[in-house]
């Protein structure tokens, strides 16, 4: 979510942490008896982050601009492309 309306025209996109994602992950392992404390990391692979792409920057972020992100977040998802931890 955009933090600030000053910013308009400036920040293209952001990404959204779907923590609910995360949320569900533990519950299933609640019920099904194997829930380990502990550090979780959800990237795009596990579907924990997404780009956002709305009414408010959709005329701003062509089709095939789009396009474009959303097929390197699959060779990232897919571990055809490294992204450095640091």
């Amino acid at each position: 979510m955009r933090k600030s309306k000053a910013q308009t025209g400036v920040v293209l996109s952001s990404m959204v942490k779907d923590v609910d994602v995360a949320v569900f992950g533990v519950i299933q392992d609640v019920q099904a008896k194997r829930f380990q404390g502990g550090i979780r990391e959800l990237g795009l692979k596990e579907n924990g982050v997404r780009i956002v792409r709305d009414e408010r920057n959709r005329d701003l972020i062509p089709d095939p601009v789009y396009a474009r992100v959303q097929a390197l977040g699959d060779s990232v998802a897919q571990g055809w492309i490294a992204v450095p931890r640091q």
